[in-house]
């Protein structure tokens, strides 16, 4: 049997147990996509259809793929959201990182996407597509996806929620209070935020002399004129060329690992790089509808799953230098 016959019924079989009421034709179709992409690194659909196995000629197998792509019968999360949860239940933890972040494709679309941060990785957990430019968002676009966040993780999981200025909404602290005990943030300002001090007195982030090299901690501190807190800034500013300081919230005391917990965010650039020019090639898709889009991430999403639980699986059986040269 071929590779990418074994590896389409292996798919296929976890994707029929994962949403067995889904017509069988776009599950196939589905699974040929994943399998296209995981084997050719790219998500040009033409490098797609290469991979199918069908008697069919390349455009008829191409054309395949687009009607996929612009069903409306195709529900992203009633596809992806069974398989998540069976990945989650091996990928335990006592403190779940997730990371909110947006990115552009083409100028035309933004993609808003809440992921894991696992072993140096980011999965992918829920996305939305917008039809805009800007990559910022109101706190109303993405409550939902926030929302339905909640509905997918294990029951009893503490959840730090990462986030760059792009999310440094009071809003959102406040929705993560409301989820307390379990959800906290650690969410970065902007170097000009006005933040009341403990003693009273009102100054920017970036007028209290933090320099290259130094970390330093502000306990029981309110922000802007609403003065909204008590809350915890963490500052730091690494020396590396280019590096910029950072000031992060969170609804916890400022220390150190407050520090190390944000940088994770980091992961999720990879996740971009993978997903863009990197790795999966997103922008070769030319795709620009958003539910389109949506449904492609859906392929995306599934192929990086398989990848993270074959990695996982391997490392835990310490088999890593069956695939690894660097083993050797």
């Amino acid at each position: 049997m071929s590779d990418s016959l074994s590896l389409y019924d292996t798919l296929l079989l976890a994707v029929r147990k994962a949403n067995p009421d889904e017509d069988p034709r776009r599950q196939r179709v589905f699974v040929w996509a994943v399998v296209g992409l995981l084997m050719e690194k790219t998500i040009s659909l033409p490098a797609l259809a290469l991979v199918i196995v069908s008697a069919a000629k390349a455009a008829s197998r191409v054309r395949r793929l687009r009607r996929f792509l612009a069903n409306t019968h195709v529900n992203v999360r009633a596809y992806y959201d069974a398989l998540l949860r069976q990945a989650l239940v091996g990928w335990t933890a006592a403190t779940l990182y997730l990371v909110l972040d947006t990115t552009t494709l083409a100028g035309k679309v933004v993609i808003l996407r809440v992921s894991r941060v696992y072993r140096g990785r980011a999965i992918p957990l829920v996305w939305e597509v917008y039809e805009r430019k800007s990559v910022s968002l109101p706190f109303a676009a993405y409550k939902e996806v926030l929302a339905h966040v909640n509905t997918l993780l294990p029951p009893g999981a503490r959840v730090v929620l990462l986030g760059d200025r792009g999310f440094r909404s009071t809003t959102l602290m406040r929705w993560c209070r409301k989820q307390q005990p379990r959800w906290h943030f650690r969410l970065r300002l902007k170097g000009n935020q006005l933040v009341t001090l403990a003693d009273g007195r009102e100054q920017r982030l970036n007028q209290l002399g933090l320099r290259p090299g130094q970390i330093g901690f502000l306990q029981d501190v309110r922000l802007g004129k609403e003065r909204y807190g008590p809350l915890a800034i963490a500052m730091a500013w690494a020396t590396t060329p280019k590096a910029e300081p950072w000031y992060i919230a969170t609804d916890e005391a400022a220390e150190r690992q407050t520090v190390s917990e944000y940088s994770w965010r980091m992961d999720v650039e990879q996740e971009f790089r993978d997903d863009k020019s990197g790795g999966f090639q997103l922008e070769d898709s030319r795709l620009t509808d958003p539910t389109s889009v949506s449904r492609l991430l859906l392929v995306m999403s599934v192929a990086n799953l398989h990848l993270v639980s074959l990695g996982t699986f391997v490392v835990e059986r310490e088999q890593q230098q069956s695939v690894d040269p660097h083993w050797l």
